[in-house]
């Protein structure tokens, strides 16, 4: 199972399955069957069991009130710098329930980087959470719809159109101040705040945690912002359709630095071949050749030729330049879908690049915690 699971208390698994809180006595994160088994984690509508028919509860979104809020602050006020990955899933969920076991610790599955670290991080939250007694409850939706968050257009349709059918709001803590707006229905803003006198938003587009302040904000359809800060007095911020750009926390050198990252949201990120392609059909080692990257740089240290290596991204000090430089990236990217003739960028100069594997090697934990 690819899922985490949940293990319903025996007295509750008899009670109607229906929009109210079940009590839970432990988290699975992706077991086995066996596992699912030796833990009580099937039910047989019924009362029968025929294996076909098994259920489970898999894991969806979850919650927590003010008192876990508090209890997480303090462990982290205590334990900072953390100087390691915490799983929201994995981390948060395993350590409740009557029946949790502590066997995770040492899991190095599940983790971008397992470091001893994690291991004594995992324990120390197993011990607080245990030890406030923080209840399990699992809340089944009834009807249900299988939400899976793996892949660009998953995320997509379910912030778009998916979580809407069961009355979730697609403007989340939000704010577009414009003289002119033009959003589809069927786009989501989540912790947003857009400023210009024009805004443009295409449908089946996700906008997440980002402040632009432009002259005119100009999105395409099905693209997805995270993280995306950037002001420009005398400057428009466009966008064309299908495009994914977030801005990192990375430490080079032991300094902090961002990198905005661009690419298309159906890119195949380990396709490998003379030339992989970006944001749809494009040549990317024509793209970066526009960028003034040759293929040495693009994939230096004899790395596998696919858009994961491709060291595409300059390292900025500024946030803003960052973003600038991702917006330049974005722009030429339409330039060549409309068939122009790759043209030069402005030069950057000798500037550090990385590539997504890159930026998640240097990601700076303590700028993200």
């Amino acid at each position: 199972m690819s899922h985490g699971v949940f293990v319903l208390d025996p007295k509750a698994k008899d009670a109607p399955f229906s929009m109210s809180s079940l009590p839970c006595v432990q988290f699975l994160h992706k077991p086995s069957r066996e596992v699912m088994v030796g833990a009580g984690a099937l039910l047989h509508p019924n009362g029968k069991e025929p294996s076909s028919e098994a259920e489970i509860f898999l894991d969806s979104c979850f919650y927590f009130d003010r008192n876990v809020e508090k209890i997480l602050l303090d462990f982290y006020r205590h334990h900072r710098p953390l100087r390691a990955e915490i799983d929201a899933y994995g981390d948060f969920l395993q350590p409740l329930g009557s029946k949790a076991v502590p066997s995770y610790f040492t899991n190095p599955k599940n983790v971008g980087v397992y470091t001893p670290r994690v291991a004594e991080l995992r324990e120390l939250l197993f011990h607080a959470l245990q030890t406030n007694q923080v209840p399990l409850s699992v809340v089944p939706l009834i009807p249900s719809l299988f939400i899976h968050i793996g892949t660009c257009d998953e995320y997509m349709a379910h912030f778009c159109d998916n979580f809407a059918k069961f009355g979730f709001p697609r403007k989340v803590l939000s704010t577009v101040q414009a003289d002119a707006e033009h959003l589809d229905s069927h786009t989501c803003l989540i912790h947003s705040a857009l400023t210009a006198p024009s805004v443009t938003i295409g449908e089946g587009s996700v906008i997440e945690h980002c402040s632009l302040n432009y002259t005119d904000i100009n999105i395409g359809k099905c693209c997805i912002l995270s993280d995306v800060s950037g002001r420009g007095a005398s400057s428009s911020f466009v966008l064309p359709d299908g495009i994914f750009i977030q801005t990192l926390a990375v430490s080079v050198d032991g300094q902090p630095r961002y990198v905005t990252v661009v690419f298309g949201t159906r890119d195949d990120f380990k396709a490998t071949g003379p030339s992989p392609r970006i944001a749809g059909d494009i040549d990317l080692v024509a793209l970066a050749q526009a960028m003034g990257i040759d293929q040495g740089g693009l994939w230096p240290g004899g790395a596998s030729r696919t858009l994961w290596n491709a060291a595409l991204f300059p390292v900025h000090e500024d946030e803003g330049e960052s973003v600038a430089s991702a917006l330049a990236m974005a722009q030429l990217i339409s330039h060549l879908r409309r068939g122009g003739e790759p043209k030069s960028v402005a030069s950057l100069g000798p500037v550090p690049r990385l590539s997504l594997d890159g930026c998640l090697k240097h990601k700076d934990l303590p700028a993200h915690s």
